[in-house]
């Protein structure tokens, strides 16, 4: 009887130790770039997870996870509603030209102009955006 409890106590040891000796190999963590349904035009994920290890890269400092995936994010779609925004505005100046063009009232070359004028303003509106 002894025998067999030593040998249960022994086993038992053993096998409560045994998950504490691991060989494998620490990987560093590699990052997911995730995918978007509706892809949006002059931005992609590459480089906007920096994982470093002792070294320092760019701006990230040594063991840290770095994310610039929200101010690259931002900045494509600012400028996929610029350009979005500066086609409807010169679409609009045309359509307020044709107005003014076939407008044989007072009102409809007063509407058309007012359009040209309009649109124009907000041109020159998204314009400054970009410049400043």
């Amino acid at each position: 009887m002894r025998f067999f409890l030593t040998l249960f106590l022994a086993l038992t040891l053993a096998i409560s130790l045994a998950p504490s000796f691991v060989y494998a190999e620490d990987e560093p963590p590699s990052p997911v770039a995730p995918t978007f349904q509706v892809p949006i035009p002059g931005f992609d994920f590459t480089g906007s997870v920096l994982i470093t290890g002792d070294a320092a890269v760019d701006d990230c400092a040594p063991r840290h996870v770095c994310v610039s995936t929200l101010g690259r994010y931002i900045n494509a779609v600012f400028k996929y509603g610029l350009g979005a925004g500066i086609i409807i505005t010169i679409v609009l100046i045309m359509v307020g030209g044709v107005e003014w063009m076939i407008g044989s009232t007072v009102g409809g070359i007063s509407r058309g102009k007012a359009r040209i004028q309009k649109a124009s303003i907000g041109l020159l509106l998204l314009l400054t955006v970009t410049v400043f």
